[in-house]
């Protein structure tokens, strides 16, 4: 068995060993998601590995990049994701040896650690090989009371406005909520852990994306601005209406937050709203606000330290994943 780098004409086989190993129905598995996740992905391609046995492909092992940042300082690091051993093959070790040389390989390349949200049937194997359990991911609840049914002409209007967007004008500003208020900017605790949001990346993350439909609503109010990036979940009176990214034309505000969900909430017809990325170390201004934690549902993160990395995120890291950062993936 051969453990090395895909040639670039094998990802027709490789779609085909995703397919043969974990079927059609979980997720998508096409060229054109594969290449949107791997190689357009604007923190860079993917390191990748896979297993050849007698000219045949029996295991794939993709390590997605992403950056994190903290302060002033940018972490390159990995996310496990995408794996798969040819049914015919499996039970002889094929995941670990393809995960512990892509693990080698990062060491060698200078990234700082590897993160994942794997499920609960996937973490035994990954706490076997290093792992450590980080925790759940904060994740928030807004009630909204609506007296109507979803209007998804209102949804249609953001997909297009999603489309029509002018991201190389975008103003971006992080939205990282701190310990000691509402704050954000160009201003960051040592400890906040957040995704250094791009034009590129807004772009790539929802407009571009192959395998979901997302929405832009622009939402004004004395001044300050905010487009939230959002999907809906669920149909008919359990439609959810999920924020994926936040992006403010000055500091993070949680009452424009607030406002500008609730509008678009009423405006849908959705009586639940979920957010990721709010710290909790501000529960009460967010429960006063009508923020709720439903952190225990959310998923799980796990971590890998790479002997040449200069971080890894522990209890005491305010890890502020957003869902945009969380779900496909």
């Amino acid at each position: 068995m051969i453990l090395r780098p895909p040639h670039t004409t094998e990802l027709p086989a490789i779609i085909q060993l995703l397919k043969a190993s974990l079927g059609d129905g979980s997720s998508e598995k096409s060229e054109r998601y594969w290449n949107w996740k791997h190689v357009n992905n604007p923190f860079g391609t993917s390191p990748v590995l896979v297993a050849e046995e007698n000219g045949e492909l029996i295991g794939i092992r993709a390590f997605m990049r992403w950056d994190w940042q903290m302060g002033d300082k940018i972490y390159r690091c990995l996310r496990a994701v995408d794996t798969a051993t040819h049914p015919d093959h499996q039970g002889r070790g094929i995941f670990k040896k393809l995960t512990l040389q892509l693990i080698e390989e990062a060491s060698k390349q200078g990234y700082d650690f590897i993160f994942n949200t794997p499920n609960t049937q996937s973490t035994p194997g990954y706490l076997k090989m290093g792992w450590k359990t980080w925790g759940k991911v904060p994740l928030w609840l807004h009630p909204v009371v609506v007296f109507k049914k979803p209007d998804m002409q209102v949804w249609e209007k953001c997909k297009q406005d999603l489309q029509d967007f002018n991201f190389a004008n975008t103003k971006i500003r992080s939205f990282i909520p701190l310990r000691g208020g509402i704050q954000g900017g160009d201003v960051h605790e040592d400890n906040n852990l957040f995704t250094p949001i791009t034009p590129q990346w807004l772009a790539w993350r929802y407009r571009d994306c192959p395998v979901k439909d997302y929405g832009l609503f622009q939402y004004v109010h004395r001044g300050k601005e905010v487009h939230l990036f959002f999907c809906l979940k669920g149909s008919g009176l359990k439609t959810e209406l999920r924020i994926c990214s936040t992006v403010f034309n000055d500091k993070f505000d949680l009452n424009l937050l607030t406002r500008a969900s609730n509008k678009l909430a009423r405006a849908i017809g959705c009586r639940i709203v979920t957010c990721g990325g709010l710290s909790e170390s501000i529960s009460a201004n967010q429960l006063f606000n009508g923020w709720f934690s439903v952190r225990k549902w959310s998923v799980t993160a796990t971590v890998r330290n790479i002997p040449t990395g200069r971080y890894l995120p522990d209890e005491h890291t305010q890890w502020l994943m957003q869902t945009g950062d969380m779900e496909l993936f």
